[in-house]
């Protein structure tokens, strides 16, 4: 998986989903890169793989606001 350029500041949810969703984000890269998104998380399907990322969110029944 190719990693993204590291500064002082972290990449917002949007950028990384951005980022997730592109093909040559992934090594082998797949033909396409499809997204499941859930209250919870965004679920990425790349090729044979899956990559699960948590969503910023308080639900109250779980709290993934912070790292």
């Amino acid at each position: 998986m190719r990693v993204m350029e590291s500064d002082t500041a972290l990449p917002s949810t949007s950028e990384l989903v951005s980022f997730l969703k592109s093909p040559s984000t992934y090594d082998p890269a797949p033909d396409r890169v499809d997204v499941i998104e859930t209250h919870a998380a965004y679920v990425f399907l790349a090729g044979a793989f899956a990559y699960k990322m948590k969503k910023p969110v308080d639900l109250g029944y779980l709290d993934f606001s912070s790292l």
